[in-house]
């Protein structure tokens, strides 16, 4: 959502710059709000990762285990099917029938996770070391995963492995925003030096050459490809681009 919001104010504030009639003072105050915008993906993203993990653990764990009366952790003893979310409708109408199909799905449980919670901790935290090496700066983020397998072993390790691959291609598509957001940013870091060129000239510049003593070196480059944003003036007007974004149309 912080990534959705973020991409929705700076097209808008871009729409403005370019088409409106914005004042040196507006044009210095957008330039200075992103200016304080900080970009701290792999802070932020090792912040979400330990979240992500401690949900998984939590949620795989609280299938089949719970706490007593005495704050003891133990395998659950109540119904399998509620545990995992399944409603007193999809069981057989008859009470005994669903008495016995809940105390069927404990039994089951008992025999296929380990006694204790922390065997099916150590295999998440396993499984989540790929994750946190999305946070280093050298990761490959142009190798796509892997189809997480479907295939589901009779073992407690292969289930949990099994979930916690499903997460791995929505992380690399919020990577594929985030980009797309930093392209954003550094392009209204451009658009804004555009536009106080074209109201102290009269006319837009005739390439980025004309703006770049007063803007930061890496505004220029796009967190693609490593390269320079492509500039066209076409007369009237101009576009601003980068590999995957349009930060000023063709």
């Amino acid at each position: 959502m912080g990534l959705a919001i973020e991409s929705l104010a700076l097209e808008q504030l871009n729409r403005f710059m370019v088409e409106d009639r914005p004042s040196m003072e507006q044009l210095l105050l957008i330039s200075d709000s992103i200016i304080g915008v900080e970009n701290n993906w792999a802070t932020v993203w090792l912040k979400m990762l330990n979240f992500e993990k401690l949900y998984a653990k939590n949620s795989i764990c609280g299938i089949a285990y719970e706490v007593n009366s005495e704050g003891k952790t133990r395998l659950t003893r109540g119904s399998f099917a509620s545990a995992i979310g399944q409603s007193p409708q999809q069981l057989p109408t008859k009470a005994y029938s669903r008495r016995k199909c809940a105390k069927l799905g404990v039994i089951f449980v008992w025999l296929y996770v380990p006694s204790a919670p922390e065997k099916i901790g150590e295999i998440v935290d396993a499984s989540y070391a790929k994750y946190y090496a999305m946070t280093e700066p050298d990761f490959d983020w142009d190798k796509e995963p892997d189809e997480p397998s479907s295939r589901w072993k009779v073992n407690y390790r292969s289930g949990v492995e099994l979930l916690t691959n499903l997460p791995e291609q929505s992380y690399y598509t919020i990577h594929k925003i985030y980009l797309r957001n930093l392209t954003l940013r550094r392009g209204t870091r451009l658009l804004t030096a555009i536009k106080q060129y074209e109201i102290e000239h009269g006319a837009w510049p005739e390439s980025l050459n004309a703006i770049k003593s007063g803007v930061p070196a890496e505004a220029f480059i796009d967190p693609v490809n490593g390269n320079e944003f492509e500039y066209e003036n076409h007369g009237e007007r101009f576009s601003l681009f980068g590999e995957t974004v349009n930060i000023w149309p063709k």
